[in-house]
C-alpha cells in the first residue's frame, strides 16, 4: 500500500472512532436524561424554619400508589414522629407537613417501600430529601399547605410572633385569565391585600371559588410577611358548568402516641380524628399500618360521614407479643376528594418491656373498655346527681353508686333568704334593745311616801 492509500485508510478509521465515541456519549446523555425525567424528584426548600409549614411537590413514574404510609421523616437517622397530609392531584403528589415542636438540625424525608420507574427499569430504592431546620423561629405558619377545592375556601394562618404582624396575600395566576383576582380580593384591589395579625393570633383568611373556569386548572396564593413566604397551590376543579362539593380535611390529636407496657398484656389508648374545616368529610377509613396489625385494634373502622368542625373519639386496643421489642407504625385516615384520595396519619410508637410497671401516665392514659351496666354502674340523668365514685366508663361517665334526685328548689337561694330573715331579727333585737335602755326608771310613788327617795 501507497503512503497516500496508507493515510486515507488511517484517516477513516480515526473517523469511525470519533463516530463511534460520539453515538456512545450521546447514549449515555440519553440514558441519563431518560433516567433523570422517570426518576422521583421531590420538590421542596433545602431550609426551614422552626414551626414553619412544609410544602412538597413529588413527581416520578410510581409502579405502586404511593400512600402516607409510605413516607417517613427523620432527624439524622431517627424517625421523628410528624403530622402531615398527602393528595394527589391530577398525576404528581402534593404534601404539607406541620414541623411545629422540631428543633434545628438535619433532617430528611424519606419515601420507602413503594415501586417506581427509572427509564425502562424497575426500582424500590428509598428516595431521600434533605432538608435543615435552622435555629431561627417562622413569622407564621399556614394550614393547609395545599388546596384542592371545586367551592370557596380558606386558609388558616397563625402569628407565631410576640408582636403584631403584616402578612401579604397575594394572586399569582399559572393561566390566562382574570376572574379570579376579583372574585379573591374584590375589585381594586390590584391583586394583593394586607392581613394584620395581633400576637400569637390565628384568623382564617376566606376565599372565593373562581367562577369563570372553564377547565381545571392550577392557581397560586403567595403569603408573605418580613422574614418569610410561601407559596400555596390551589388546585381549582371544574366540574361541567357548576361547582361540585368540596370537604373537609382530617386531622390526627395527637399526633403521635407512644405505649410502654409490659410483654403478654392488654392496654388500651384514646386517640381523636378531628375534622376542623366548615365542610363535612365522607367514605372514611381508618387503618393500622402492616407492622401494627399483629398488636393494634381500632374502635372504629369505617365512618360514612363527619359533619364539619366536629371530632370522633377512636379507642386503640393493644396487645403486646411474648417476647421484647419495639414497634413503629402509623395510623392513617383515607378520605375522598372528588376522584381522589387524601390522608391524615399519626404515629404510634410500641415498647413491649418484660416485668414493666405502669407509671402514674401510663394508667392516667388507660380507658375502660367495659361498658357502665358491665362496671354494674349507673347513668345519671340529668335530675339526678351521683353521691359517690364516677369512673369514665366506655360508653361515658359512670356512677358507681345509685344515683339520686336533686334537692327541688334552689338550695342556694333558700340558704341566702334565711340567712337575711336571721340578720333581720338581730338587727331590730339590737334597736330596742338600744333604744329602751336608754328610759327611765318608773316612779315609785310608795317609795316616795314612806319617805324614800
Amino acid at each position: 500500500m501507497n503512503i497516500a492509500g496508507k493515510k486515507q485508510a488511517d484517516n477513516i478509521k480515526s473517523s469511525n472512532v470519533k463516530i463511534l465515541f460520539l453515538l456512545t456519549f450521546s447514549l449515555a446523555v440519553l440514558i441519563i436524561l431518560i433516567q433523570n425525567i422517570s426518576a422521583v424528584q421531590i420538590e421542596m426548600k433545602d431550609t426551614y424554619s422552626q414551626d414553619e409549614t412544609l410544602i412538597a411537590k413529588i413527581t416520578g413514574n410510581f409502579v405502586d400508589a404511593l400512600s402516607s404510609s409510605n413516607l417517613f421523616f427523620y432527624r439524622d437517622h431517627v424517625r421523628v414522629p410528624t403530622q402531615f397530609t398527602l393528595s394527589k392531584i391530577e398525576s404528581d403528589y402534593y404534601l404539607y407537613a406541620l414541623l411545629s415542636g422540631k428543633n434545628a438540625g438535619n433532617y430528611s424525608l424519606q419515601i420507602q417501600g413503594v415501586r417506581y420507574k427509572v427509564g425502562i427499569e424497575t426500582k424500590d430504592d428509598d428516595v431521600i430529601k434533605n432538608f435543615t431546620i435552622a435555629e431561627n423561629t417562622a413569622d407564621f405558619y399556614v394550614v393547609p399547605g395545599f388546596v384542592r377545592t371545586s367551592s370557596d375556601f380558606s386558609l388558616e394562618l397563625t402569628n407565631l410572633m410576640d408582636s403584631s404582624l403584616e402578612i401579604r396575600v397575594t394572586y399569582e395566576n399559572s393561566s390566562a385569565g382574570g376572574g379570579f383576582f376579583e372574585s379573591l380580593f374584590g375589585s381594586g384591589t390590584g391583586g394583593t391585600r394586607t392581613v394584620t395579625f395581633s400576637a400569637g393570633q390565628t384568623k382564617k383568611v376566606n376565599f372565593e371559588f373562581d367562577d369563570s373556569l372553564n377547565e381545571s386548572e392550577f392557581k397560586t396564593i403567595l403569603l408573605e410577611s418580613e422574614n418569610i413566604s410561601y407559596s400555596v397551590p390551589i388546585y381549582m376543579e371544574f366540574n361541567g358548568t357548576k361547582k361540585i362539593e368540596g370537604t373537609g380535611e382530617l386531622t390526627f390529636a395527637p399526633v403521635t402516641v407512644n405505649v410502654s407496657m409490659a410483654t403478654n398484656s392488654d392496654t388500651t389508648r384514646i386517640i381523636y380524628l378531628n375534622n376542623k374545616e366548615s365542610l363535612p368529610v365522607k367514605n372514611i377509613s381508618v387503618y393500622v399500618s402492616g407492622v401494627l396489625k399483629p398488636y393494634v385494634n381500632l374502635s372504629v373502622t369505617n365512618i360514612s360521614e363527619m359533619d364539619e368542625n366536629s371530632s370522633m373519639k377512636i379507642i386503640l386496643f393493644i396487645s403486646s407479643g411474648e417476647s421484647e421489642k419495639n414497634v413503629l407504625g402509623q395510623i392513617t385516615a383515607e378520605f375522598e376528594n372528588g376522584s381522589d384520595e387524601l390522608f391524615a396519619n399519626m404515629e404510634v410508637s410500641l415498647n413491649f418491656i418484660k416485668d414493666y410497671i405502669p407509671t402514674y401516665e401510663d394508667n392516667n392514659s388507660v380507658v375502660n373498655t367495659k361498658t357502665c351496666s358491665e362496671l354494674s354502674g349507673f347513668k345519671c340523668n340529668s335530675n339526678e346527681t351521683c353521691p359517690g365514685q364516677v369512673v369514665d366508663a366506655f360508653d361515658g361517665s359512670c356512677c358507681l353508686v345509685q344515683c339520686t334526685a336533686k334537692p327541688e328548689g334552689n338550695s342556694t337561694g333558700k340558704i341566702i333568704g334565711w340567712s337575711l330573715v336571721v340578720l333581720v331579727v338581730i338587727f331590730l333585737a339590737w334597736f330596742f334593745m338600744k333604744k329602751y335602755r336608754k328610759v327611765s326608771n318608773p316612779v315609785d310613788l310608795l317609795k316616795i311616801a314612806g319617805g324614800k327617795k
